[in-house]
């Protein structure tokens, strides 16, 4: 449930950010100020999500880790984030897949030896089309 939420959240993120900038002015008439921009929403949204989904992707349960990174696949390729910018790549690489490659190094779940080798593969993949 805990991944449906984080992954809702993210697909949504987007939304989010159009209701900051709709209603930016209107805050800034009365003093206040949201930072509508990608750095923001990179920054307060999407990677703590992404880092969650990351972290998931390294649960012992097997189930829970190949849904983690399909929805981290999912996330990462085809949503939102196509407008990130080479600085927020960047972080995207050193903060979510980077982490998360040497976390799967570790023996995360002795029982399930084929199964870790095939997390890691798809980590490797996905590390690879981003």
């Amino acid at each position: 449930q805990l991944l449906d939420l984080m992954h809702t959240l993210h697909t949504r993120a987007a939304s989010i950010y159009s209701s900051w900038a709709e209603e930016q002015h209107h805050l800034e008439a009365s003093g206040k100020k949201i930072e509508a921009d990608s750095q923001t929403l990179w920054t307060s949204c999407w990677c703590p999500l992404l880092q969650g989904i990351a972290w998931l992707c390294c649960d012992a349960r097997r189930q829970v880790r190949m849904q983690a990174l399909t929805y981290l696949q999912r996330a990462l390729l085809v949503h939102d984030l196509q407008t990130l910018d080479a600085a927020e790549w960047e972080s995207c690489f050193n903060k979510v897949l980077f982490p998360l490659l040497t976390k799967l190094l570790d023996n995360i779940s002795p029982a399930d030896v084929g199964g870790m080798e095939e997390t890691r593969m798809r980590a490797c993949t996905l590390l690879s089309k981003v």
